[in-house]
C-alpha cells in the first residue's frame, strides 16, 4: 500500500479522474488511511483531496461515500496534528459529492464531536474538519448552522466552549473573504470568550480574534473595529 501511495502521489494525472479510476484508487486509499503510520495517512489524505478536484463529475465520487466519509471522520481524529489537517481537507473535498442527507448526518456528527469530553484532540479535529467543511460549502449552511455555533460557545461546559472556539479559530482560513458579512455576529462573541473563567477558552479565543485580525484587518477594518 505505501508504493502505491507514492506511485500515485507522484503522478500527474493529464485526463480528469473518472468512475473506473476511482475503483481503483478508492480501495488503495481506503488501506492507506486506516494504517497506522502517519506518513501512509497524510498521503492517503492528500489522495483522496487531488482526486475530488479532479473528478469530472462530482457525482463518481458518491457511491465511494458510504467507504471514505467514516473513515475520513475517524482520521480526522487522529493523535497527529499534520494527519488531522490533511484529513480535514479531505473531508472538506468531498462536500460536493454530498446529496442533502450525507452532509446533514456529517454536520450532526462534527457539531456533536466538537463537545466531546473525551479529549481536546477530538474537539480540535472535528472543528477543524467542519470549518474546511463550511468552506467549501454554500454560504447558506453557515448562515444556518451559525446560530448553534455561537450558542456553545457560551455553553456551561467548559469543554464544549473549547471545542466551538476552536471552530471559531479555524473559520478565517478556511472561508477567506467569504467569512467577511458574518464578522458583526461572531467577533462579539469571540471578545466575550477573552473573558471566560477557563483559561484555555481564552487562549482559544485569543487565537480566533487572531485570526480574525491577521485575515481580515487590512480588507474589513470597519467590520472589526466596531465590535
Amino acid at each position: 500500500t505505501a508504493r502505491a501511495l507514492e506511485v500515485v502521489i507522484e503522478t500527474t494525472f493529464v485526463n480528469a479522474v473518472d468512475a473506473p479510476s476511482l475503483a481503483l484508487l478508492v480501495p488503495v486509499v481506503q488501506r492507506g488511511l486506516q494504517s497506522r503510520t502517519i506518513d501512509m495517512k497524510k498521503k492517503a489524505s492528500t489522495i483522496v483531496g487531488n482526486m475530488c478536484n479532479l473528478v469530472s463529475d462530482p457525482k463518481d465520487v458518491a457511491p465511494y461515500l458510504g467507504d471514505l466519509l467514516p473513515t475520513l471522520k475517524a482520521t480526522i481524529l487522529d493523535p497527529s496534528p499534520d494527519v488531522r489537517l490533511n484529513a480535514a481537507k479531505a473531508l472538506g473535498s468531498l462536500v460536493k459529492s454530498m446529496g442533502d442527507a450525507d452532509y446533514a448526518d456529517l454536520e450532526r456528527h462534527l457539531l456533536l464531536t466538537m463537545k466531546s469530553d473525551a479529549s481536546m484532540v477530538e474537539r480540535s479535529g472535528a472543528a477543524l474538519g467542519f470549518a474546511e467543511v463550511l468552506g467549501a460549502s454554500p454560504l447558506a449552511r453557515l448562515e444556518a448552522v451559525l446560530p448553534e455555533v455561537l450558542l456553545q460557545c457560551a455553553a456551561r461546559l467548559p469543554h464544549v466552549r473549547e471545542g466551538y472556539f476552536t471552530l471559531m479559530a479555524c473559520l478565517p482560513a478556511t472561508m477567506g473573504d467569504a467569512l467577511e458579512p458574518f464578522i458583526p455576529r461572531v467577533l462579539p462573541t469571540i471578545l466575550g470568550g477573552l473573558s471566560d473563567e477557563k483559561e484555555s477558552v481564552r487562549e482559544i479565543a485569543l487565537r480566533a480574534g487572531h485570526g480574525l485580525v491577521d485575515h481580515y484587518a487590512e480588507t474589513a477594518m470597519p467590520l472589526v473595529l466596531p465590535a
